[in-house]
């Protein structure tokens, strides 16, 4: 008797390996801090250079994959939810490698399918010390650039130490729920510390602590991302990182809040004295820990260090220059510019994701600090200074988009993660 079973022809099991293989690269770059933008054009190049036609839409929070056979073939159509980002480019560099050498043939679909999971569980190139240590040199550094006290900088290194540790424990013990609770457990109890500190050291100003022992956290990079999509009809996807940062913004804030206001109900929180900010010169001296710290949290793989500090720089001088020259929003687009045009050289010259330099340049400029602090005034009843900051905050966004705009004009952008 004839078998009239449909057998699967080399072509079609290639094609499900294809589809299996670009689904599991959209997830983990989206992880790893591959922007929608850039995840799209990427996934639909590399699905057309493996033989294959497709459309891939991504949001902040899901991947919709369509894929052909053929043209005369009808689609084959996958929706995948999305992990929060946590900003892994040494991870994101692995899968940048891995996906040239199955464009260039070296490596077979199924064996990379395989590397993918190997590189889930890559070990970090620097180690659990430098990387607590850089959320600690981080949260004071910030506090420097914010004229903080001794006693500001003191404390914000030492908190910013406790939020990294919170991570971890709140992600073992939270359950399901813990990316939506992280940040108001991890705020309330950077809120209580900060409210019992300044008890027994009067100089401390509870929002610049605050605010600088959170900044890792503090998502004001979603923000300007989401606005530099909806620029570029995005729509969809841009509403959605907006909102998503304003919200976990303000679930630092409610955390924050709520922690300085169970200790203000305790014990009266003294008014706080007028202090003297530290010298700007120890800021610029900080300056080679502060690139190596944010290199560090972004898991910037050893090889491609010195270069990402160098681009990381060019952030820096273009802010200060761009200042003295025509103001602080200026000084905003040119921080922003000058990295992008380096990242996007750099990148065609590596043949590395662009993103690698890029997001912790753009981390000394993001605006999310800004609106943490708007929220704060409008919480101590300040509502002019709250209003002026939420709006800067909008502002440095908007600024940082058009630079990236402007940047990605100047310089041919290559197609990577």
């Amino acid at each position: 008797m004839e078998n009239t079973d449909k057998l699967i022809s080399p072509n079609e099991d290639r094609f499900n390996y294809v589809c299996d293989f670009i689904r599991k690269v959209g997830k983990a770059a989206h992880r790893y801090g591959s922007t929608s933008i850039q995840l799209e054009s990427y996934l639909t190049n590399l699905t057309n250079s493996l033989g294959y036609q497709g459309i891939i839409k991504v949001t902040s929070n899901e991947i919709i994959f369509s894929f052909q056979l053929d043209k005369h073939s009808h689609p084959l159509l996958y929706l995948d939810l999305l992990e929060p980002s946590d900003f892994n480019m040494h991870r994101l560099s692995l899968i940048e490698h891995l996906i040239q050498d199955v464009i260039d043939q070296k490596v077979e679909l199924a064996v990379a399918i395989n590397q993918l999971l190997k590189i889930e569980e890559a070990v970090s190139p620097w180690g659990i010390i430098p990387l607590a240590l850089s959320f600690s040199v981080a949260g004071g550094s910030f506090a420097l650039m914010l004229s903080g006290s001794l006693a500001d900088v003191i404390l914000s290194a030492v908190l910013g130490l406790v939020v990294f540790v919170l991570q971890p424990v709140i992600s073992q013990y939270g359950g399901k729920k813990a990316s939506k609770w992280s940040p108001i457990i991890t705020s309330f109890i950077i809120g209580v510390l900060t409210a019992t500190a300044k008890i027994y050291w009067q100089e401390i100003n509870i929002v610049t602590s605050t605010v600088s022992a959170l900044i890792i956290l503090i998502p004001g990079f979603s923000i300007s991302i989401g606005l530099i999509e909806v620029f570029n009809n995005h729509v969809l996807s841009g509403w959605s990182n907006i909102m998503n940062g304003l919200l976990y913004l303000v679930k630092l804030f409610v955390g924050t809040w709520l922690g300085v206001l169970l200790i203000s109900t305790v014990h009266q929180l003294p008014v706080t004295n007028e202090s003297t900010p530290i010298d700007i010169v120890y800021l610029y001296s900080m300056l080679p820990f502060i690139l190596l710290a944010l290199c560090i949290v972004f898991q910037i793989s050893k090889q491609h260090l010195l270069a990402v500090c160098l681009i990381c720089l060019s952030s820096l001088l273009g802010m200060v220059g761009g200042s003295i020259l025509l103001g602080t929003n200026f000084g905003n687009f040119i921080g922003t510019v000058l990295p992008v045009v380096l990242s996007n050289i750099w990148s065609r010259k590596t043949r590395q994701p662009n993103s690698i330099p890029l997001l912790p340049s753009l981390m000394l400029i993001v605006s999310g600090s800004i609106g943490f602090r708007g929220l704060a005034y409008f919480s101590l009843g300040e509502i002019i200074a709250g209003q002026q900051s939420v709006v800067q905050m909008f502002i440095v966004a908007v600024t940082m988009g058009a630079g990236i705009l402007v940047g990605n004009t100047l310089s041919r952008t290559s197609i990577s993660l």
